[in-house]
């Protein structure tokens, strides 16, 4: 008998129908009774496992006298194993486990086996992290470390299970196109920022805080409607939603205006403050999606059938806050065409000789400075001629105009008088009473005048006169 540790007994029996005896190792008998024996060696357990024979049993045949019959039973060590079952992965995975086997020697195990060896002692497995569809697997335990002796078999499991999470940030709210601002902060200084609806995976659980701020667009501001948002992340396959919504910071104004005609469309302008955005309207209107903030209404004077209209406030201000209406009313007045004919140059209580034609054709006297209010729009003519007064002629300076004024303007006709003539006082002394003198004046443009006695000569033409006095022959 061979095979089997020093100091080990074997468990070996040979028999047949009329004999039997036991062995526990190598030995030589010499009273067995000729016939056919077998010889039965049964495994044999020692500190380093279990010991076998194989095949278990033998024949042999015994003639009595003959050369003794012999048999050589060999033990051997029975392998090793390990039944390692492997559960929690998701269908069509590998795991990824690694098997060292006692002596040496790596195996990688992607599922359940069972593994055997030669060799008695540790066999240890490694679990790895294992990642499928966005998701971590974590195995329980990550290491097995086992000692397994000849001949028995280790019964271990390692279980996955999952061990990260996942976030769906979800954006609403945005045109298309527009690319949100989202920050996503969560455990071990994670950090991500996001434009767009996304799933953040393969997360370690725990709180996670999302971040939200405005952007602008086409001069609208889009607010998320929470600032920030604190998720939990548990460890799952069903990822934990937060939603940013965001919202167009704007509002409606109604325009509307008064004091004008039903078809007026005066011309106005809606101006956000600063000035960077200025907008035409024409007329009562309603504005939608209007970004907020603080506007000025600017109105401009307008015509229409001949009246002039003019806004009572040229400018006003006015807010518009997110989701409101704000309404403004712009009011006209009528603005009178007004003619102002305007006289100076004349002696108090002098009338003016002034004639003054409006658009219709009728021609009004002006004898001293007239306002009229409310004109008529169109063509005015003015004609001016000569003021006597105390013996002075005054010449207006224009004599006329000619000219169109439009509706809600003013025109302004001043006329100016001026002196035109002089006079000149002839004294006449030294005569006797009764007798009449002979005095001739003589001037410009021919002029010639006598005189008798005192006088005083009037509406004389500017230049130098000739006084000539001739002798008088009395009684």
């Amino acid at each position: 008998m061979t095979g089997l540790p020093t100091g080990i007994n074997a468990d070996i029996t040979v028999a047949n129908a009329a004999f039997s005896r036991a062995a526990t190792g190598t030995v030589s008998w010499v009273d067995v009774p000729a016939g056919e024996y077998t010889i039965t060696a049964r495994p044999v357990r020692t500190a380093d496992g279990s010991y076998a024979v194989a095949p278990p049993t033998v024949s042999v045949t015994v003639v009595s006298g003959s050369t003794p019959a012999t048999a050589t039973i060999t033990y051997a060590p029975l392998p090793s194993a390990i039944d390692l079952a492997i559960t929690g992965v998701p269908a069509g995975i590998d795991a990824p486990v690694t098997v060292s086997a006692p002596g040496g020697g790596d195996v990688v195990v992607t599922a359940s086996r069972l593994l055997s060896n030669a060799n008695t002692g540790r066999w240890k497995v490694a679990a790895g992290t294992l990642r499928s569809g966005g998701a971590r697997y974590a195995p329980s335990p990550a290491a097995i470390d086992t000692l397994v002796l000849y001949g028995d078999t280790a019964r271990v499991a390692v279980r996955y299970d999952v061990s990260s999470g996942a976030l769906a940030v979800a954006l609403a709210g945005l045109p298309a196109g527009l690319a949100g601002a989202v920050q996503v902060t969560g455990p071990d200084g994670f950090t991500r920022a996001l434009t767009t609806t996304s799933t953040l995976t393969e997360l370690t659980p725990g709180a996670y805080r999302v971040i939200a701020t405005a952007v602008v667009a086409g001069g609208i501001t889009y607010r998320p409607a929470a600032d920030t948002t604190t998720v939990t992340v548990i460890a799952s396959l069903t990822a934990a939603p937060a939603t940013v919504t965001y919202a167009a910071q704007v509002g409606r104004v109604v325009v509307t205006t008064s004091g004008l005609p039903a078809d007026a469309a005066p011309a106005m302008t809606l101006t956000l403050a600063g000035g960077t955005t200025a907008r035409a309207l024409s007329g009562p209107t309603t504005i939608d999606s209007l970004p907020v903030g603080s506007y000025a209404l600017s109105a401009a004077p307008l015509t229409v059938a001949d009246v002039r209209y003019r806004p009572a406030t040229a400018t006003q201000t006015l807010t518009v806050t997110t989701g409101n209406t704000t309404t403004i009313n712009v009011a006209f007045a009528v603005v009178p065409t007004v003619v102002d004919v305007s006289v100076s140059g004349l002696p108090t209580g002098a009338a003016a000789n002034i004639t003054l034609t409006a658009p219709s054709g009728v021609a009004s006297p002006i004898t001293a400075t007239t306002r009229i209010s409310p004109a008529a729009s169109g063509r005015w003519r003015l004609g001016a001629g000569t003021v006597t007064s105390g013996g002075a002629s005054y010449l207006p300076s224009p004599a006329a105009r000619d000219t169109t004024i439009a509706a809600g303007d003013t025109l302004r006709l001043p006329v100016q008088y001026a002196i035109a003539t002089g006079s000149i006082a002839v004294v006449v002394s030294g005569l006797p009473g009764g007798a009449s003198g002979s005095i001739t004046v003589t001037g410009p443009g021919g002029y010639t005048q006598r005189l008798t006695a005192t006088s005083t000569l009037t509406l004389l033409t500017p230049g130098s006169y000739t006084v000539a006095a001739a002798n008088v022959t009395t009684a």
